[in-house]
């Protein structure tokens, strides 16, 4: 994902932003403006994949019940395959229909578009990605959902077929991952992000879909350019950063124990989000727990925050699909272990002895349904609650 020369070349080309409302206008890139325009499309595409994530599950069995961020809480609906190959069959449509791709490498060329090509980019590009909504709403989440092969074979089927369905590369990635098939998952996120590359496409929401996937992997050094770009102020303002981008800068840090960036980042999160003035949607409790894990879990004593951490996990949603999603469990545990020592330091064995259980039951049940490269680190936590000691990951 080689983001640096992406963005310079982007200077030369021409982006759009839209409204809430659908409404689009263009701007020249090659003005400051028009740069900042670019990374606002990035931001105004997450809020549309949060706004638009209810209808997506209403109009399509998700293989998770319809969330697209977390185990559902009753058992998922059969799997449709025609929903989802009538879905793939609709992008491939838009993408032939539009040429989109012709320009999208054009601007990753540096070059100018037509005039005609200019007027039909902001309405094709936004398709695309409302599109991509859609598909990444199918993608299980949990380990444990049983139409996760479904989907995985139905993705391979279709990237067999189209050498140009690069996101189709990184959802399928993710159901790699969640398999524990590793080998596959690394594979298909090298093919995705020379594609991404190749299309100017790295800031895009799957280009960052494409970066967690490798974090996810624990290969930080494959995104380390890439992350750069996004925490570097001069090429990526603080202002336009989304919460999601902010998230992948702290994964990252805390993945190569750059602990105070971490902070920073997951602290920006917090602030993008906004969640202590709106609770969080289904797309935001994930980050949100993310970042109180990192508070109570980090290495470092100096950034840790448990107080902060239990107001961040008291904003979410209680009934919410993803309020019971692995992550939210696994950073609800750490908070358990960390009352559970505050109680025995106060001399209440017996509320110590009940949170510790809790904390053994949250983290076994995040266990079985997070991403498998977690394993290892996830049995590390368990077994120090079992032996009733608090858990802080450790530089590797």
């Amino acid at each position: 994902m080689r983001s640096r020369s992406i963005i310079s070349k982007l200077s030369a080309t021409v982006v759009f932003v839209w409204a809430m409302a659908g409404q689009a206008t263009v701007s020249a890139a090659d003005t400051k403006a028009g740069l900042s325009n670019w990374f606002e499309t990035v931001a105004e595409a997450e809020r549309m994949a949060e706004a638009d994530a209810e209808a997506a599950r209403a109009k399509v069995p998700a293989a998770n019940g319809g969330d697209p961020v977390g185990p559902a809480v009753v058992p998922p609906p059969p799997f449709d395959l025609a929903a989802l190959q009538g879905l793939i069959a609709e992008r491939h449509r838009l993408v032939d229909r539009t040429k989109l791709f012709v320009s999208l490498t054009k601007l990753a060329k540096g070059q100018k578009l037509t005039t005609g090509e200019q007027k039909k980019f902001p309405a094709d590009f936004k398709a695309w990605l409302t599109s991509y909504v859609k598909l990444r709403a199918v993608v299980p989440t949990n380990r444990c959902d049983p139409n996760l092969p479904a989907v995985t074979n139905a993705l391979e089927a279709a990237i067999g077929g189209r050498q140009d369905f690069g996101e189709g590369r990184i959802l399928a990635a993710a159901c790699h991952l969640y398999g524990g098939d590793f080998q596959q998952a690394d594979q298909r996120l090298q093919e995705a992000s020379k594609f991404l590359g190749e299309h100017a496409l790295n800031v895009s929401p799957p280009g960052q879909d494409c970066c967690f996937c490798w974090l996810a992997l624990q290969k930080p050094q494959a995104v380390k350019g890439y992350v750069e770009t996004l925490e570097n102020p001069k090429k990526f303002p603080p202002r336009i950063m989304t919460a999601y981008q902010a998230l992948l800068v702290g994964n990252h840090g805390w993945q190569t124990a750059e602990f105070n960036n971490a902070k920073t980042f997951y602290q920006l999160v917090v602030s993008k989000a906004d969640v202590f003035t709106n609770p969080p949607g289904p797309a935001v409790t994930p980050l949100i727990a993310d970042a109180a894990l990192f508070f109570l879990a980090a290495g470092n004593e100096g950034v840790r925050d448990p107080a902060r951490a239990e107001k961040l996990l008291d904003t979410i949603v209680p009934g919410q699909h993803a309020a019971n999603s692995w992550q939210v469990r696994r950073a609800r545990a750490a908070l358990k272990a960390t009352k559970a020592e505050q109680a025995v330091a106060a001399g209440d064995s017996e509320a110590a002895d009940v949170l510790w259980q809790e904390a053994v039951a949250e983290i076994t049940a995040s266990r079985s349904e997070s991403i498998p490269t977690l394993d290892a680190e996830i049995d590390e936590q368990l077994n120090a609650y079992r032996e009733r000691k608090v858990w802080y990951r450790k530089r590797r």
